[in-house]
């Protein structure tokens, strides 16, 4: 099976363009570009970008325009509900995330593997942190990735993008997410909140918070295979450099080596929580795997 791919983008031509070179390797995939409306009339990128993308003639090609800027939440959301309006399942990058070639038989190998699984809700190319001591080819996280992931149209229609349910249940999802971490809890006490009042213009808080509530497992890969170039000044989030999160690319080894049980991996998940925590406080990082 070769995965549909959906490309998002908006006005960064030159992450596009290096992100289109390579999924444009992938022969006899079918390729879905959605480019969100405009920000502003004189956007230079934006209408570079439009017109390249009106000129590409190339088999299984599908590009839909939106005609407003619907931004970070309602424009990644408008471009997924399409992608699974004509596929069952998918591979989804955002325009500035570049994979590893590997990436793609790594997603439809696992695709496959998993698609009868309600325990595991998406299949992540991305992982922060050092090198990790494992002898399978990915591990099971409570930890969700979303630059470069794949997943499935029944994970992806039961997604409630307004947290209705956060003022009533949110506390007790982060303690089980958590446990006694009460520095992480309140982290993203703060940012689900503010999501929820429409505080912060994205999507993936929603959907994070969403997995952990359904007791989701996320497949994360035992080496990054995701390169973010979008951090930079045309950015909406990252504009600022990050040498925690700009991870270097590595190759799948095939064939895939899979974890013997279907199970968080509660060592490594302590590890990247620690991480992750360490990096928004701005304290210096430690090694915890060599």
């Amino acid at each position: 099976m070769q995965s549909p791919i959906l490309i998002i983008c908006c006005n960064r031509f030159n992450e596009f363009f290096k992100l289109f070179k390579v999924v444009s390797k992938q022969k006899n995939r079918k390729i879905y570009i959605f480019q969100d409306g405009k920000k502003k009339d004189n956007d230079k990128n934006y209408i570079k970008l439009n017109n390249f993308l009106k000129k590409i003639k190339k088999r299984n090609l599908f590009v839909k325009f939106s005609k407003d800027n619907l931004g970070c939440k309602y424009g990644v959301v408008t471009a997924i509900n399409w992608f699974f309006s004509k596929n069952q399942d998918g591979i989804i990058l955002e325009d500035d995330c570049i994979p590893s070639d590997s990436f793609f038989q790594y997603c439809d190998e696992l695709l496959i593997k998993y698609k009868n699984n309600k325990k595991i809700k998406i299949i992540s190319g991305y992982r922060f942190g050092n090198k990790i001591n494992l002898d399978a080819s990915y591990f099971f996280s409570k930890q969700v990735e979303l630059w470069g992931w794949a997943t499935w149209k029944k994970v992806w229609k039961d997604f409630d993008l307004d947290m209705n349910d956060w003022p009533k249940n949110g506390d007790m999802i982060l303690k089980k997410r958590f446990n006694d971490n009460k520095g992480l809890i309140k982290i993203y006490q703060n940012k689900f909140e503010n999501t929820f009042l429409n505080k912060i213009d994205t999507w993936d808080y929603q959907f994070v918070y969403y997995i952990w509530k359904t007791n989701g497992l996320c497949i994360l890969p035992k080496n990054n295979l995701i390169k973010n170039i979008g951090f930079n000044k045309n950015a909406t989030h990252t504009k600022k450099k990050n040498l925690f999160l700009e991870k270097k690319i590595v190759k799948v080894k095939f064939p895939i080596k899979h974890p013997p049980l279907i199970k968080q991996n509660l060592q490594i998940d302590a590890y990247l929580d620690t991480e992750f925590k360490r990096n928004l406080t701005g304290k210096r990082l430690f090694n915890f795997f060599n």
